[in-house]
């Protein structure tokens, strides 16, 4: 984006009216002519000023520093400087600089150069004192630095990037901790660009302006800065803005120490104002952090995304049209792989996807979309029935959240509660599906870089709750897999098996006979099955 000189100043040069060779004495009625011709010929001259495709005004900073997107050579504007805005009205875009443009409106074009998304709305910084001088400076030195590490068009598009030298060896070592590959991430500009990966069908959908306001929820612990700001400033640049209601960072008890004032600070200063912190007090685990999201919520729809994400183009329309026409559904976009090693975004051709389905030991699988789903859906973008969800990302009406019962808040932190949430909700008069016109990118890392109290396998005895409340007598089938937790403490399941009786929901094999039909039952689909072990000599 070019920026403008600070010295340039606007003129006009208005033509003064010759005095007459020979002044002659003028009636009162012949001075109030000319009076109003030359008050109309100024006018005429303002108004072909401000008609022309260029001009230039001054904009007054009131509050604090306000910095070019990330990415961009920081040059920062101080309190009460006055700086020159340049407004194209020949071209489709508005240039902004330096004062009011927000990091989270621009995204990258591919080569470096930036293009307003659209929906993006810019809004002056509002800063506001958060500490000392000295905390205030120390803090935005942090952000500086933060931002000066980004290399302009560096993983455009989405494209593969790869570090070399030493600087490859360290993050190979930092992704030991981390689970992907940090270093990159944090060269590549929070708001860059991701290929359109939706099939050309779904470019031609028209959903509606009168849909549901959103709140998306993105719970976090310990996530680094740039791929938490990356999911934010994507939702923030692919999402109408009328119906983005909000954004929720719900913090569950982070000890990072970027997470702690910095954040906070960061938040204020480059994100609109319905981005909102909200701080757990004491660690909840994803499952409680989650439902704490939802109370914290006020949107008729919530969003659940994960803290490595980054929304595809049309995203969010398509979720809250399905949650529109079907109140009682669970939305899924389709979740695209985002290497955590290269950060490439991958494209899967914009028709191919899979939907869920779950394993007798309690783990959720892929499986591609039965051949009697591909019939009656009736188009290839249709929505696709899945039977289970991977659970990080998906949306669905706030008061139906809480009216199918929410979270199940006797498990622990992670594992368990997606394949619970997809049988209830199956069992439970509702209905999952895939949007094949919603795209999502998520860093699937290959494993947990936060600890679990006490070390327990939450997963299995998350997983033992879903067996005891909704399998019935198919729960065999899972003991038979995880026979070590036949007698693990899994806490009392009275009220989530009240919750059941009170839906009024299907059994276990209603929901094998009719929603996951293909699905190989051990002893019910062979003649002779066990175990097999081997004695090696």
């Amino acid at each position: 984006m070019a920026r403008v000189p600070r010295d340039v100043t606007a003129t006009v040069d208005v033509m003064a009216a010759p005095e007459p060779a020979n002044p002659v004495i003028l009636s009162r009625k012949f001075r109030n002519r000319i009076k109003l011709t030359l008050a109309l010929c100024l006018v005429f001259l303002l108004f072909l000023y401000l008609g022309t495709p260029w001009h230039i005004k001054e904009v007054e900073v009131k509050e604090g520093d306000v910095k070019l997107p990330q990415g961009q050579p920081q040059d920062p504007v101080k309190q009460g400087q006055k700086v020159i805005v340049k407004e194209g009205k020949a071209k489709e875009e508005k240039e902004e600089v330096a004062v009011l443009e927000e990091p989270g409106s621009l995204e990258g074009n591919g080569d470096g150069s930036k293009k307003k998304s659209p929906g993006s709305s810019l809004r002056p910084a509002p800063l506001k004192p958060w500490g000392s001088h000295k905390e205030e400076e120390e803090i935005m030195d942090f952000i500086r630095a933060f931002e000066k590490k980004m290399v302009p068009g560096l993983g455009e598009d989405g494209r593969r990037e790869e570090l070399q030298g030493t600087e490859k060896e360290l993050a190979e070592e930092v992704m030991k901790k981390e689970a992907f590959n940090l270093l990159l991430s944090d060269k590549i500009a929070l708001n860059r660009s991701v290929p359109d990966t939706r099939d050309k069908l779904c470019k031609g959908k028209d959903y509606g302006h009168d849909l549901p306001k959103a709140s998306v929820i993105i719970i976090f612990t310990n996530e680094p800065w740039s791929p938490l700001f990356r999911t934010v400033y994507s939702v923030l640049n692919r999402s109408p803005q009328h119906l983005l209601h909000e954004i929720l960072l719900v913090d569950d008890f982070s000890d990072r120490e970027e997470l702690g004032k910095k954040l906070e600070v960061y938040v204020k200063t480059h994100f609109p104002e319905k981005v909102r912190l909200v701080r757990l007090k004491e660690r909840h685990g994803l499952i409680r952090a989650r439902t704490a999201g939802a109370k914290e919520a006020s949107g008729e729809v919530i969003v659940y995304l994960d803290s490595h994400c980054e929304a595809n183009y049309g995203w969010l329309e398509p979720l809250l049209h399905q949650i529109k026409e079907n109140p009682k559904t669970i939305v899924l976009p389709v979740i695209e792989v985002i290497d955590d090693k290269t950060l490439h975004y991958f494209n899967n051709g914009g028709l191919y996807f899979q939907v869920g389905s779950f394993s007798w030991s309690g783990h959720f699988t892929w499986a591609n979309v039965p051949d009697e789903e591909i019939i009656r859906r009736g188009g290839p973008v249709e929505p696709t029935r899945s039977p289970t969800m991977a659970g990080g990302l998906f949306a669905m009406k706030r008061q139906y959240f809480w009216d199918l019962g929410a979270y199940d808040d006797g498990m622990d932190v992670w594992g368990g509660e997606n394949l619970e949430l997809s049988f209830r909700v199956w069992m439970c008069g509702g209905s999952l599906e895939v949007i094949p016109c919603s795209h999502v990118g998520h860093i699937f890392r290959d494993f947990h870089p936060y600890s679990f109290p006490g070390g327990k396998d939450t997963h299995g005895i998350n997983t033992v709750r879903v067996a005891e409340v909704w399998m019935d007598d198919y729960k065999r089938l899972f003991y038979l897999h995880r026979p070590d937790l036949k007698k693990v403490d899994y806490g009392d399941v009275s009220e989530r098996k009240e919750l059941r009786k009170k839906l009024k929901c299907n059994s276990f094999k209603w929901y094998l006979d009719n929603i996951l039909p293909s699905k190989f039952i051990l002893d019910e689909h062979s003649y002779y099955y066990g175990r097999v072990s081997f004695i090696i000599f």
